[in-house]
């Protein structure tokens, strides 16, 4: 697949690849200033220090009331995540 046929969904992977917008900047440096180095290498400084955790939340397949839908966004992604880690 390429890149110009992503989802139209901004998902929490987008978000560890985009800087951290100016008013989130000075406590994302106070984080990592008090990781001391700690984690250096694992993660993108310059990012806005989410986890690095992403789970499918486009299209998933559910029943509801007994019909077979599709769902999308959070609502979808945040159980599909605790299913795995669960």
């Amino acid at each position: 697949m390429s890149l110009s046929h992503r989802s139209s969904i901004l998902s929490p992977a987008d978000l560890l690849i985009t800087a951290a917008p100016e008013y989130q900047q000075k406590t994302v440096n106070n984080y990592i200033k008090n990781l001391k180095g700690e984690y250096d290498g694992l993660y993108n400084k310059t990012g806005r220090a989410y986890p690095d955790v992403a789970a499918q939340g486009n299209h998933d397949v559910i029943v509801w009331a007994g019909n077979i839908t599709t769902i999308g966004g959070t609502s979808a992604s945040s159980p599909t995540f605790a299913a795995v880690i669960a």
